[in-house]
C-alpha cells in the first residue's frame, strides 16, 4: 500500500484516469483547507473512493475553510447532532 501526504499528492498533479480502482484515506482530514480538498477532490477518478477520517472538534487547517466539518454531522458528548 503506497502511503503519502495530502500535499505531497497535491504537489504531483493531475494523473491521467487508469480505470484502476483506488481507495483514499485521508487521515487527519480536518487539517485540510477548502483550497486543498477542492484539489483533491477534482482529481478523483469515477473508480476511487475516500474515507476522511479526522476529528473535527481537534485541530483546523491552519488555511481557510473547514470542509471536513461542513460535510460531516456527528453527535457531540450529550448526543445531540451538531
Amino acid at each position: 500500500m503506497e502511503t503519502s501526504t495530502l500535499q505531497r499528492y497535491l504537489a504531483k498533479g493531475a494523473q491521467p484516469d487508469t480505470g484502476e480502482r483506488r481507495l483514499y484515506v485521508l487521515d487527519e482530514s480536518s487539517l485540510a483547507s477548502t483550497r486543498q480538498m477542492h484539489e483533491f477532490i477534482e482529481r478523483l477518478h469515477r473508480n476511487d473512493r475516500v474515507l476522511l477520517v479526522g476529528d473535527s472538534r481537534q485541530h483546523e487547517a491552519v488555511e481557510a475553510g473547514r470542509p471536513v466539518r461542513a460535510t460531516s454531522r456527528g453527535r457531540d458528548a450529550d448526543g445531540h447532532i451538531e
